[in-house]
């Protein structure tokens, strides 16, 4: 099959006009025509995900992240991000991005974290698809160490007293830690909300009204990404080849 034939397909469940207005979604290296060998599906299009593309045999990679974001006025390969652009051209690998528009997905990262650590009737936070809101009756301690176990990550912090019993959490993958996604999160009655980066204000309003707040991480709260295009391709492209590839939680520890 064409890689623009996997593109259709994602792009169905994930209308690009879904994403928001900043945003950049859709092919950025390659050529759509040819004929799909592979597909590696990662958070973010590296060295280490075009390597691990070449040798797998995959020539279409599947981020979430755009490795353009923003517009460019030059193309230099002593530049990180261009230098990865044009090693992937050289070697005929396609670069696809679902950021947003995945996000909006009513199946999203969020959903899906929320459902593996035991939350009911959960669905997505805001009405356009994005996050999620779950019932639970746990402490935050425990919540706490699922959330660590289903992330495989222990660089996780809190704020808010870890004894305090939760009756609703909200979630937002990604830099979700923002006025507006803080404020629907209590709009909704959530007594904690997650994220994966929160701006200071926020843990500091938080710390001072003792409501609890949990930052895992960027890229831990979006691993499951990998998860999420896999389920949506395998259900169309039963025999296409799919490489999962973890690039890892940049810091250190």
């Amino acid at each position: 099959m064409k890689i623009k034939e996997i593109i259709a397909e994602i792009e169905r469940v994930a209308p690009l006009d879904t994403a928001l207005p900043y945003d950049n979604p859709g092919l950025i290296v390659g050529d759509d025509e040819k004929e799909c060998t592979g597909v590696l599906l990662t958070v973010d299009a590296t060295y280490g995900a075009l390597k691990e593309a070449e040798n797998k045999g995959c020539n279409l990679i599947i981020s979430h992240h755009p490795i353009i974001f923003t517009p460019r006025k030059s193309f230099l390969t002593k530049d990180y991000k261009c230098d990865v652009i044009a090693s992937a051209y050289v070697s005929g690998t396609a670069i696809y991005a679902a950021h947003t528009n995945i996000d909006g997905f009513h199946d999203n990262m969020a959903v899906r974290t929320l459902k593996a650590i035991g939350a009911k009737n959960v669905t997505t936070l805001f009405d356009n698809g994005f996050g999620a809101q779950g019932d639970v009756d746990m402490k935050f301690s425990e919540i706490k160490e699922k959330v660590k176990k289903l992330l495989c990550d222990d660089t996780i912090f809190t704020v808010g007293d870890e004894n305090k019993k939760i009756r609703k959490i909200a979630m937002i993958n990604g830099a979700g830690g923002d006025d507006e996604c803080f404020s629907r999160a209590r709009e909704v009655g959530a007594d904690l909300y997650i994220s994966g980066e929160f701006k200071h204000h926020i843990l500091l309003e938080a710390k001072e009204t003792n409501y609890a707040l949990m930052s895992v991480g960027h890229y831990a709260s979006e691993m499951c990404f990998n998860d999420v295009l896999n389920d949506i391709l395998k259900c169309h492209f039963d025999t296409i080849k799919i490489v999962k590839y973890y690039e890892g939680n940049p810091f250190n520890g």
